[in-house]
């Protein structure tokens, strides 16, 4: 059956977002304690300082190893890095200080834990302002990447010169390695080989000499240079060149899947690297890796020449004769955070996606990150696990795009151990691949059965499966449309209605409702129908995400905005429900919805995360990355723990982590109030915590009289030590009344005050 939804007319203010952003739900929303969780176990590039530091690039930031004190040191936007996505690094021999170029154009100077930003190349507007190689030398740094090449005064800080043009190269042409050699500087392109005078000034093409193809080069890119018994050589994927007067010949051809990572001349010997080998003179080295090769580095340590290997998946490495240290941070293993949970313990959990680039599923306990995927933990079916659900038993659901999902428990040793289900369930594969099982999102009923979208495209079968208690399985197909199973969002309403929406994997097909009343085994008084743009207002045939509300209220978030059903119940009694779309965040794609203790809603969409009050009718917030320390503005998840109010966005480039208000209110009081004694001019604010649900505060003197009243909608509250009028209250001891909305509640707690 086919409900149809009415249309209803909601009235409105248009009112300014910055207007309407009071101070008491700015206070409601403020975020402190940031910190970024990125995967540094990926080395790109790396560089030894005059002191024998090395530091290391990443797509996660920067991490310093000091060999001779064994002490790290990660650099994110935390620290003061503009981007985290590292692709380049060097060191100014001349005071120590260290560059960074990162994959969007942005340079830091990192100079004794003070960094400095560079911003001109990401702001010029270049298609492809990657950094791809820095240079340091005498007073000049030279920069090259999607752009061409760039000369910057290490001094002044001042740009001096942007080559456009390198000789009769196209403009902007892309430069991967750079090398300054008898007075010249030499540059790897991706049409071929540009030299030229250091002396010279460089704007001008015609100074420039090319070799290309009619030299003997490949047409494709040349990614690496190296100069070696006075003879210049270059590689370009699997084949290294060398110049022979001004013609290149093929010196060395490789297997056709050992890509060449890196190429250097070290003491006398050329060495390059593949994913598989690092080659001395053609010659494999002989080191147990621990990951693929990503490349290698050198640099002195110990008074010695050493070689660095750089992994894909475990940091780097420094070789010591034959032997291997290996320097690999303790982080997440994946920079993909396209879903979370936080369990009852407060561990994170994250999944990383699907399409065959992924890396498995993460536990983060709050200080030891879990990573499970193809390259650490044996037995993993996949990588590709891109929906994560906890259940109320402690145990998280993990979804995978083509191995079924997978029940992960904590043992008694505090360890986490994954069970996989893709075979011995009612489960079926997508019709055009017979193995191929993709589980969706999981929910959670009222019963404590657990309901697994099973996606299948146009294929009969199952588009639910239910776990009971008991662990009995039970199947339902889509009874509005049998064969029909684009589903992979999935929410369970107060009615124990199941909502399933369509996520941007399968395309726009509406969404589909079911409930099985309790009857499980009996299909005849089952209730089912679709919602569409047709029969509805939905703004969007296709759904991002589902959230119910603490009201019951279903939220939507589609790739054109953010819609909410105001009565889900209506389809129990064969009535029509209304359905409406919130004007404040307009078009946007919604990514996520999470509701938060206090009922608000956090919106994650790819400008940043909206932050709306309990009925969406206000913006209490708009957070992103230019005016906080959120990694990126593009947020695929949110999530948080209730008991302690830290709140996680997770990206495509990190998790940020925060410290927030929304807190799950206490079941009854047990009020703390800390500092104390508060010290208004050094502590800044009062923390009153141990608050019931809609707590009012009022704030009295000693003799009752009335100071200032404050709102409390979760488990904490803030004073900022002023009264009424706004002023600052005197040294005193204060009394604090709280009195819950929510039932008779009543408690009162002293608080001693400074003011100097």
């Amino acid at each position: 059956m086919v409900y149809i939804m009415s249309r209803i007319r909601l009235i409105s203010f248009v009112l300014i977002i910055s207007v309407i952003v009071s101070i008491n739900s700015q206070a409601e929303v403020r975020l402190d304690n940031w910190q970024s969780h990125t995967s540094m176990t990926h080395a790109v590039a790396a560089v030894v300082d005059d002191e024998g530091i090395i530091w290391t690039a990443t797509p996660g930031g920067v991490f310093s190893y000091d060999p001779a004190a064994d002490m790290m040191k990660a650099y994110t936007n935390i620290e003061g890095l503009m981007s985290t996505d590292i692709t380049a690094i060097s060191a100014n021999a001349a005071n120590g200080n260290i560059f960074v170029g990162s994959f969007d154009g942005y340079i830091d100077i990192i100079s004794d834990d003070e960094i400095f930003h560079i911003t001109d190349i990401a702001v010029k507007g270049y298609p492809n302002p990657i950094i791809k190689d820095i240079i340091i030398k005498d007073s000049l740094a030279y920069i090259a990447g999607g752009f061409g090449l760039t000369v910057f005064d290490v001094n002044e800080k001042v740009f001096l010169e942007t080559v456009d043009n390198l000789g009769d190269f196209q403009q902007n042409t892309t430069v991967n390695d750079l090398l300054i050699s008898d007075g010249k500087i030499w540059a790897a392109t991706d049409d071929g080989i540009a030299c030229v005078d250091l002396s010279s000034y460089k704007r001008d093409p015609a100074v420039w000499t090319n070799y290309a193809y009619e030299n003997g080069l490949p047409k494709e890119s040349i990614r690496h240079i190296a100069f070696h018994n006075n003879q210049l050589y270059a590689s370009a994927d699997t084949t290294i060149y060398v110049m022979q007067a001004d013609t290149f010949v093929v010196w060395k051809t490789l297997k056709s899947y050992e890509s060449i990572t890196g190429m250097s001349s070290v003491d006398g010997d050329i060495y390059y690297a593949t994913a598989y080998n690092i080659f001395k003179n053609s010659t494999p080295l002989t080191i147990d890796r621990p990951s693929y090769y990503s490349g290698f580095a050198q640099g002195f340590i110990d008074g010695e020449n050493r070689l660095l290997p750089l992994f894909t998946q475990s940091g780097i490495g420094i070789l010591r004769n034959d032997d291997l240290q290996i320097i690999s941070p303790k982080t997440s293993s994946s920079n993909l955070f396209l879903d979370m949970d936080v369990d009852s313990d407060g561990n994170l959990w994250a999944a990383t996606g699907y399409g065959g680039f992924n890396q498995g599923f993460r536990v983060y306990d709050g200080e030891k990150w879990h990573n499970f995927d193809l390259s650490n933990y044996e037995g993993l079916p996949t990588n590709d696990y891109f929906k994560v659900f906890v259940r109320s038993d402690g145990c998280a659901v993990l979804s995978s795009w083509g191995k079924g999902y997978a029940i992960v428990k904590r043992n008694a040793g505090g360890e986490f151990v994954p069970e996989y289900f893709h075979k011995n369930t009612p489960m079926t594969p997508i019709a055009t691949a017979e193995s191929w099982i993709i589980a969706a999102e999981a929910d959670e009923d009222f019963y404590g059965a657990t309901w697994i979208i099973n996606y299948g495209e146009t294929s009969n079968g199952p588009v639910l499966i239910s776990i009971d208690k008991d662990g009995s399985y039970y199947s339902f197909i889509n009874r509005y449309s049998s064969n029909s199973r684009w589903f992979t969002e999935l929410v369970i309403d107060f009615s124990g209605t199941k909502w399933l929406g369509c996520g941007n994997i399968s395309g726009s097909k509406g969404m589909y409702y079911f409930n099985e009343r309790g009857t499980p085994d009996d299909d005849s008084d089952d209730i089912y129908g679709t919602v569409t743009t047709s029969n509805s207002a939905l703004s969007d045939m296709g759904q991002n995400c589902l959230a119910v509300d603490k009201t019951g209220l279903i939220w939507i978030g589609t790739s054109n905005g953010l819609d909410v059903i105001y009565n889900p119940s209506a389809v129990m009694s064969d009535g029509n429900i209304v359905l409406g779309s919130n004007r404040f965040i307009g078009k946007q794609v919604i990514n996520d919805i999470y509701v938060d203790p206090l009922n608000n809603k956090w919106i994650a969409t790819n400008t940043g995360v909206w932050i709306l009050n309990a009925d969406a009718s206000e913006v209490l917030d708009i957070i992103t990355a230019e005016h906080s320390k959120l990694i990126s503005n593009e947020v695929k998840a949110i999530t948080s723990d209730p008991q302690n109010g830290k709140i996680y966005f997770g990206t495509l480039k990190g998790l940020s982590e925060a410290t927030s208000l929304s807190v799950e209110p206490s079941d009854k009081y047990d009020i703390k109030c800390y500092p104390q004694p508060f010290n208004i001019a050094k502590d800044e604010e009062m923390i009153i915590d141990g608050l019931a649900k809609d707590t009012d505060l009022r704030i009295l003197t000693i003799n009752g009289q009335h100071v200032r009243t404050l709102s409390g909608f979760g488990k904490i509250a803030r004073w900022d030590g002023r009264d009424k009028n706004g002023e600052l209250v005197a040294s005193a001891v204060y009394i604090i009344v709280a009195t819950s909305g929510d039932s008779d509640e009543r408690a009162v707690a002293k608080a001693a005050v400074i003011r100097k």
